[in-house]
């Protein structure tokens, strides 16, 4: 077709296409294969940093390198739960001991617990519990007088050969509704005195006997006056159990003096034979 012969509108199209795109960039763009075109663009994303992925992997970045910091971190953290677990091990297995509820601040008076009592009776030591209606729970190492002290108040009425009201008005606790026959004796012992507990003629005794000082009435708590008590009756149990033995050094003494007091006229005696002789 001739020049002369194309419309006007492209005409005005081709001289567009002329002016915009160069001839060398033309030939440029139509002879760039695939994989020409692939390095390019690798090019250029290199160039501008940016990330190339191939099958969800990151190419063209540095790996994550952990610091000291980091690794020791993950080194505390490592211990920290170690010891977690531990710990939670111990309680399962040794808790009952370790944390025995029934024990409070009671001293251990005796040295035995209810284990070797039960043990000492022949009985099964959850037999031995079920008699004196102590908690089924309650550790073979809790000691004999927390043990004691964890008795409801109704066994050691019947223990005592009282009813529970008997018990309670022998203790000055009548009008105590707090009190019930499933709340322990020791509980029900610390709120009676001093002087419901030994009796007000029998006070001045019995605080010579355990030491309590001037300041102890008929009217203190027995809570408070309490753990001193036991503690004497403790070291009165230990003094039992390793008596002190009496000396022999002065015997000895005087023996070792009168040996010593006849080899001296022994040997005078020798003196004055040899003198005699002479």
């Amino acid at each position: 077709m001739n020049d002369e012969n194309k419309k006007p509108e492209d005409q005005e199209i081709a001289s567009d296409i002329t002016e915009e795109t160069p001839v060398s960039e033309q030939t440029e763009q139509e002879d760039q294969t695939p994989e020409t075109a692939e390095s390019t663009e690798a090019a250029e994303a290199v160039e501008g940093n940016q990330e190339i992925s191939f099958e969800g992997e990151a190419v063209g970045t540095e790996p994550e390198v952990k610091t000291n910091k980091q690794i020791k971190l993950i080194a505390i953290i490592a211990v920290a739960a170690v010891v977690v677990i531990a710990a939670v091990v111990a309680f399962i297995i040794f808790g009952k001991s370790l944390f025995n509820p029934y024990t409070k601040d009671y001293i251990d008076v005796t040295g035995t617990t209810v284990g070797e009592i039960a043990d000492q009776q022949g009985m099964e030591f959850a037999d031995f519990l079920e008699m004196y209606d102590l908690p089924s729970d309650m550790p073979a190492s809790t000691s004999e007088n927390a043990a004691y002290y964890n008795i409801p108040a109704a066994k050691f009425a019947e223990m005592s050969g009282v009813d529970f009201n008997a018990l309670k008005e022998m203790l000055g606790l009548t009008d105590d509704s707090s009190i019930t026959e499933e709340t322990t004796i020791g509980d029900v012992f610390d709120k009676t005195t001093v002087g419901s507990r030994v009796g007000e003629e029998q006070l001045d005794s019995f605080k010579a006997e355990y030491g309590l000082d001037e300041s102890v009435t008929a009217d203190t708590p027995w809570v408070e006056v309490r753990n001193k008590v036991d503690q004497k009756m403790k070291e009165q149990n230990e003094a039992a159990k390793n008596p002190v033995k009496e000396t022999d050094e002065p015997e000895d003494e005087a023996e070792g003096a009168a040996d010593t007091e006849e080899v001296t006229e022994a040997t005078d005696a020798e003196n004055a034979a040899a003198e005699t002789e002479e």
